[in-house]
């Protein structure tokens, strides 16, 4: 292999994000061409392994508000989200609906992520939160409802979740 031609496979791996099993990037690129050659070699023939996150998931959501109806003017802001177990409290997937316009049932996927480097597949366990907002606010304020449900799996998680909103912020 000519050293240009390995130097171009490094750069794409790089560029494709390839991770290695212990998840760092493949940023290896030496001077030495039978170093970069034996590398190139070693990294290609493990890119079969590396993509284990599916390629599409989803989570279906039943949101039951029956219990605070009352309280509801229809016009509050439902946010309905799903973020990693542990770790970073960003949104990996969101919805975002008033009461009156609130379907039976709410599927997020990966078509709903707020980045696109990161989505429902980028964690093994996931937490799945419903807020509803009086002033819209995607923050928790003071007199809002909310439920969570998890951990959750994408892979084993078959029946839709439901959460039954009944907490409300002091």
């Amino acid at each position: 292999m000519s050293k240009r031609i390995a130097y171009i496979i490094c750069i794409l791996m790089v560029l494709v994000k390839v991770n290695t099993a212990d998840g760092m990037l493949v940023e290896r690129i030496s001077g030495d061409t039978n170093s970069i050659e034996a590398s190139v070699k070693a990294e290609v023939e493990f890119i079969p392994k590396v993509n284990s996150k599916p390629v599409f998931a989803s989570i279906d959501v039943q949101l039951d508000i029956s219990s605070i109806e009352s309280e509801l003017t229809g016009h509050e802001t439902v946010f309905v989200y799903v973020r990693a177990w542990q770790g970073a409290k960003i949104p990996l997937a969101i919805k975002r609906f008033t009461v009156n316009e609130l379907p039976s049932q709410i599927s997020l996927d990966s078509s709903n992520a707020m980045a696109s480097e990161i989505d429902i597949t980028s964690a093994k366990k996931l937490e799945l939160i419903v807020l509803v907002s009086k002033s819209g606010q995607a923050s928790p304020q003071t007199g809002d409802w909310f439920a969570t449900a998890g951990p959750i799996s994408i892979e084993t998680q078959k029946n839709p979740v439901v959460l039954n909103v009944t907490e409300q912020y002091p």
